[in-house]
């Protein structure tokens, strides 16, 4: 099982550039747990960039356990029911989270 530090590092590799062309975003994400911690994503028109540590202005924030991170990326757990069984909590737009997830990879 991959940790969350890989999950992360692999995000632009599965990353859908033309999906995120125009969008302009900030995710940040707070994962807690083993290989936890706090990290964000960039999303400008079509590129991303993957850092650790907080941002100081995300659109939106998901905090979740580092586990259920990896569960999520890897389609072991489908984002509705982690959300509809607070597994994750977002901060921001909920509808955007859902395509952003898609856009990052998450669940491929």
């Amino acid at each position: 099982m991959a940790t969350p530090s890989e999950i992360l590092a692999r995000m632009p590799e599965r990353f859908d550039a033309e999906a995120a062309r125009g969008l302009n975003v900030v995710v940040q994400f707070h994962l807690g747990g083993t290989d936890g911690g706090t990290h964000h994503v960039v999303v400008h028109d079509g590129t991303i960039r993957v850092a650790r540590g907080a941002h100081a202005k995300p659109t939106m924030s998901l905090t979740l356990d580092g586990a259920d991170f990896v569960a999520l990326a890897e389609g072991e757990l489908r984002p509705q029911l982690a959300f509809m069984n607070r597994r994750v909590q977002i901060a921001g737009d909920v509808g955007m989270a859902a395509k952003l997830l898609a856009i990052l990879g998450i669940g491929r």
